[in-house]
């Protein structure tokens, strides 16, 4: 019992402080410190794919409005997250964590993760019913070209 909270505990505090640890490398070359809800980075995002796809004036005002909603919607979920995190740390602190607790909490992060990915996933798929088959063919060719761009970003920061 002793050495499966031991374990459980190292696991929990590797988990904790990886994010500290790799957060320096998640950030993007040009990343803007005052730019922490990710608006450089849309705009920037949007303007190569207005170039690169040949979008529409409208094309751009709905695929910026889909960016506008996910986005709020990112804010709404990290805010939700970051409170459940935060109690868990203290909890786990002051050593009022059992392993059930723990591991409900933890549970709950992965499905902050979840959810985030599903957000994104929704909306890529309403900019996909914006495009025409010859800009849809483009988009899916570029996102080919670099299938791993915004996977190592953080939530609220990541292409499309």
């Amino acid at each position: 019992m002793l050495i499966r909270l031991l374990a459980l505990t190292t696991l929990l505090l590797l988990a904790l402080a990886l994010p500290a640890v790799a957060a320096p490398y998640a950030q993007s070359p040009g990343y803007a410190p005052s730019d922490r809800d990710g608006r450089q980075d849309s705009r920037r995002h949007l303007r190569q794919l207005r170039k690169d796809l040949g979008l529409t004036d409208e094309q751009t005002r709905q695929i910026r409005a889909i960016i506008s909603d996910r986005r709020n919607q990112l804010a709404s979920l990290r805010e939700r997250c970051h409170a459940d995190r935060t109690t868990m740390h203290a909890a786990f602190r002051r050593g009022d964590l059992g392993e059930e607790e723990l591991r409900q909490s933890a549970h709950r992060q992965a499905d902050c993760r979840v959810d985030g990915l599903l957000q994104r996933r929704s909306a890529r798929e309403r900019i996909s019913t914006l495009l025409t088959p010859e800009q849809h063919v483009r988009w899916e060719e570029k996102r080919e070209r670099f299938p791993g761009q915004g996977n190592h970003r953080q939530w609220g920061r990541q292409n499309f």
